[in-house]
């Protein structure tokens, strides 16, 4: 059970790195384009 928990954590962690990431990704892309 133990296991399983810390594997779900750690999706749920690398999920938000993703949406960060992305976010992150966009708005760079977006002060780029303003340029």
């Amino acid at each position: 059970m133990r296991r399983e928990n810390s594997q779900r954590i750690h999706q749920r962690l690398d999920s938000l790195l993703i949406k960060q990431t992305l976010i992150l990704h966009t708005d760079v892309v977006h002060l780029i384009s303003e340029r």
